[in-house]
């Protein structure tokens, strides 16, 4: 069955199965330029891989310590294990590692295979949040935008602090509200501006046709995000969705009842 809403599917922000949607959704939207691109240019999957760090703190009221005690046996120690009780007690931290790789898409030219054209880039929770994943994304997003490639900027989370190219004040003036964002940085850079071709989106939209630039010399190609998402949900994760339980992250209290209206309406109510 398709997906319930007309655009993105907010039940696809959930953590536990974003990551394969994520994968899933550059694989297909390289599927779908290959047939655009002309013979000098290629799509290819790339993966930006950074260390991870979360931590776990505890604290306990006694302390096990090992001790010798004599033997009479043997006229050595034997070591024991005592709990001593602190008056202050130590608190532990114990930081986990983990090895974390985000894939992004890159147009190139196949007789220079070291010219990046473009920069196809879907954001994932990591970008959004404080710490080494979104680190990472802004020193590239900050390089591109200086650079000789374009950047295009998907982002189909609302949780998160914004993360895109383009200042989040001057958007909000000219469009107010939005679930769901996309930015088009054109290269060159000028010094001294950026320009942006920006996509602004609402739960409730379907997802847009878009421009991906190549060179100069060489029209716009369009891409239908839409089609790209549909095929994406019928091979992705979309098995595991569990349309009976609310979202996460919720919703707000209208678009909740607006998602339960389509849910019903497409056979997917519990």
């Amino acid at each position: 069955m398709p997906s319930p809403f007309p655009g993105m599917d907010p039940y696809l922000e959930d953590r536990r199965v974003w990551e394969d949607f994520h994968t899933t959704f550059l694989v297909t939207l390289r599927a779908a330029l290959k047939p655009l691109l002309p013979s000098d240019f290629v799509a290819r999957l790339e993966e930006r891989v950074y260390i991870v760090e979360w931590e776990h703190r505890f604290r306990a009221d006694v302390a096990v310590v090992r001790r010798e005690r004599p033997d009479s046996n043997s006229g050595g120690g034997v070591a024991t294990l005592e709990r001593t009780h602190l008056a202050t007690p130590p608190r532990y931290l114990r930081v986990y590692e983990e090895t974390a790789r985000e894939v992004f898409l890159e147009i190139r030219r196949v007789r220079e295979p070291g010219e990046v054209v473009t920069v196809i880039e879907l954001l994932s929770p990591a970008n959004k949040e404080s710490g080494r994943g979104r680190e990472e994304y802004l020193r590239k997003q900050h390089d591109l935008l200086t650079s000789d490639a374009h950047l295009i900027e998907l982002d189909f989370l609302r949780s998160g602090e914004y993360t895109l190219a383009p200042r989040e004040a001057a958007l909000r003036r000219e469009y107010g509200h939005w679930d769901y964002l996309i930015s088009l940085h054109r290269a060159p850079a000028v010094p001294g501006f950026h320009d942006f071709a920006v996509w602004p989106l609402t739960l409730r939209d379907r997802l847009p046709e878009i421009l991906v630039p190549l060179t100069d010399n060489l029209p716009d190609l369009a891409l239908d995000l839409q089609a790209v998402f549909n095929r994406t949900y019928d091979e992705g994760p979309t098995e595991t969705l569990d349309y009976t339980q609310p979202c996460n992250p919720p919703l707000s209290e209208s678009d909740a009842e607006w998602a339960r209206d389509q849910l019903e309406a497409n056979g997917y109510s519990g």
